[in-house]
């Protein structure tokens, strides 16, 4: 049987962070720039998956940088920051996005591993910036993935259904695969890829809402209870809630 596992990044196998404010805080502190970390952290509350633009298939790669370097060009010029200082700042925020220090739980190496041993092709699906397979590369994560499905290069972010569908394309889901979506977020990773037809797994319980319980097939506290979950399931005992 065709086994696949779309694996979500933060929040799922990295810990909870805040990249996306930490990083703009290290990049404003190198050119002596201290805002409110409030502050910052409303400003990077306007990445596309943050609001209603899950779809924006003509703005990926670099023309995604782009966009996002327009909405920090708002920012920095509410707080009256010279405009000559944009375009370094906005670089140096990608450098401190790339060189972000994820923390992994401490099972996510190991569950992966003990999931491929059991034959199940595992795949990232993940909403992030470009960069982010630059940044696994980086962290040795690289070899962990058969492919990377990052939202930002195809221009479409969980929830949308679009994401969903053309990673099981690409993946060669058939009827008969066995395919599981394995996520924190019980919107975009659990309600979404149920009703995209795949199995769901919620990890952690970080957010504490009935719609993770509504949609998740199973629920996990940590990530070393997935193997067993699924040799259970092949071994043909139901999947049951956990909560």
């Amino acid at each position: 049987m065709h086994k696949v596992l779309f694996w979500d990044f933060d929040g799922t196998l990295a810990r909870p962070n805040e990249a996306y404010s930490e990083a703009l805080d290290r990049a404003l502190r190198a050119y002596g720039y201290e805002i409110p970390f409030d502050d910052i952290r409303r400003c990077t509350r306007v990445i596309p998956w943050h609001n209603t633009e899950t779809q924006y298939p003509h703005v990926t790669g670099e023309p995604w940088w782009e966009t996002l370097y327009g909405r920090i060009r708002a920012f920095t010029e509410a707080w009256d920051i010279p405009a000559q200082v944009h375009d370094a700042l906005c670089l140096r925020y990608r450098e401190e996005l790339r060189g972000y220090s994820y923390s992994l739980f401490e099972d996510a190496l190991e569950t992966l591993a003990k999931c491929r041993e059991m034959g199940y092709a595992c795949h990232l699906l993940s909403n992030n910036h470009p960069d982010l397979p630059l940044v696994l590369e980086r962290m040795g994560l690289t070899g962990e993935f058969e492919k990377q499905f990052i939202g930002s290069l195809y221009g479409y972010d969980k929830p949308c259904m679009e994401l969903y569908r053309y990673a099981m394309e690409s993946t060669g889901v058939r009827e008969d695969s066995e395919v599981w979506m394995i996520g924190d977020n019980p919107h975009m990773d659990i309600k979404a890829a149920k009703e995209a037809g795949l199995h769901t797994i919620w990890v952690g319980h970080r957010y504490a809402q009935d719609v993770g319980q509504r949609y998740a097939d199973v629920t996990v506290d940590t990530l070393s209870e997935i193997p067993e979950m699924l040799l259970s399931i092949q071994n043909g005992n139901p999947f049951s809630y956990r909560k």
